[in-house]
């Protein structure tokens, strides 16, 4: 998901495109949020599959 992000603000970078930037941001600030509570893969201490994981994120992100 980080990578996304990363081609998301190169793409805005480069393209004069605020709008990915800012999508880039959401997908850091949602990232971010899912680790503090808890909601990650077992690869990184949590207790969810990828699908699960994945889930979670876009809920975060369409309540942004």
């Amino acid at each position: 998901m980080l990578s996304a992000a990363l081609l998301l603000a190169w793409h805005g970078r480069r393209k004069p495109a605020p709008a990915f930037e800012i999508a880039a941001q959401a997908i850091e600030h949602g990232v971010a949020a899912a680790i503090v509570a808890g909601e990650t893969t077992r690869d990184i201490g949590g207790a969810l599959g990828t699908r699960e994981a994945g889930s979670a994120l876009a809920k975060r992100l369409r309540a942004q």
